[in-house]
């Protein structure tokens, strides 16, 4: 059996003390996850698919941080829980010092479906989480208007700097079904390296939402005109869904 290797990324946009959204969603009940295997005694590295959370409580933005007017911070968290899928201990891999406090008071009470190993038996694992905050009241500028894609020079990935890659929630009816799904798409990026609109070519519509939803947080590096100056531009995206 091959180890796990890519690890849970459970985003969270925070507009407010009282306030998260979760990626992936979180689920009612307990779910079964995939066998874990640990290696040289250490818990079980486990794949994003495999971990479910399934109780969560939302950090509260730090007064310390909006004394210091920080109107955004990410932190990425290393994750250790027990065989009953409780937070035992947390790493902080990237995490400005003001945010820690908040961050480990919240990530400690979250409950995760436990991970099992090859005999099925609950089993101690490991994953990180990436929590990103926004002070409240914050204001972004207004999105430029989507350009005309007819209009706009074409780059293949491979040739631009993608700043931050998003990878999709695994939906529940793949999980289900099993196989491999996939989506293939035109993203249209404005000056500033954000996308704007993403148009599905070749996408099977059971993974449709999520691989939309994902490409829309891509970020690039601006292309710049042979002015000088940023500039739109398009590129095709594909995202690939398999469950064996």
């Amino acid at each position: 059996m091959s180890h796990a290797l890519v690890r849970l990324l459970a985003c969270l946009l925070l507009s407010g003390p009282a306030w998260a959204q979760p990626d992936p969603q979180p689920v009612e009940g307990g779910v079964l996850v995939p066998p874990a295997e640990q290696v040289d005694g250490e818990p079980a590295e486990l794949h994003w698919s495999q971990v479910r959370v399934l109780e969560q409580v939302q950090p509260t933005y730090p007064k310390a941080a909006k004394a210091l007017e920080i109107s955004e911070a990410s932190c990425r968290v290393r994750v250790y829980i027990d065989t009953a899928g409780h937070p035992t201990a947390l790493d902080f891999e990237a995490c400005p010092t003001v945010f820690r406090p908040a961050t480990e008071a919240a990530v400690m009470q979250w409950r995760f479906s436990p991970a099992t190993d090859e005999a099925g038996e609950p089993t101690a694992a490991q994953f990180v989480i990436a929590v990103k905050y926004v002070m409240p009241g914050a204001r972004n500028p207004p999105p430029e208007p989507p350009p005309d894609p007819e209009s706009l020079a074409f780059f293949e990935l491979s040739e631009l700097v993608i700043r931050k890659r998003v990878f999709p929630d695994m939906p529940d009816e793949v999980r289900e079904r099993g196989g491999s799904w996939a989506c293939e798409a035109l993203l249209i990026v404005g000056s500033d390296g954000r996308v704007r609109t993403v148009q599905p070519e070749d996408c099977d519509d059971i993974v449709r939402r999520e691989a939309v939803e994902a490409f829309m947080r891509w970020r690039f590096k601006p292309v710049r005109d042979q002015d000088g100056q940023p500039t739109s531009f398009a590129t095709r995206a594909r995202s690939t869904f398999e469950v064996r």
